[in-house]
């Protein structure tokens, strides 16, 4: 409270949490390994959305990481349902 006793806030933000960068790995790392891609992808999605309104970096960054992370998401999610489901139709058979 800076103005209240004449004084100036002494904490002063360090470092911060970037959650964008968190979610772009969770989307990129898991394709290395097919069986972690479904869990990746929804975890990508899952903290690009819950964190979109936090504050990012204490330099200015773009968005475009939280986009990237959610496109890579629903990509991952998308083939591993196609992955699936072309796997039970050929044992269907």
């Amino acid at each position: 409270m800076a103005g209240i006793r004449g004084g100036s806030d002494t904490h002063l933000e360090q470092e911060r949490t970037l959650h964008d960068s968190i979610a772009l790995a969770l989307a990129i790392f898991p394709l290395f390994t097919v069986w972690l891609a479904g869990l990746g992808g929804a975890a990508a999605i899952y903290v690009a959305i819950c964190y979109w309104k936090h504050p990012g970096s204490l330099v200015r960054r773009y968005g475009w990481r939280r986009h990237l992370a959610i496109l890579f998401g629903v990509g991952e999610i998308g083939g591993f349902v196609f992955a699936i489901v072309v796997l039970l139709t050929r044992t269907a058979r």
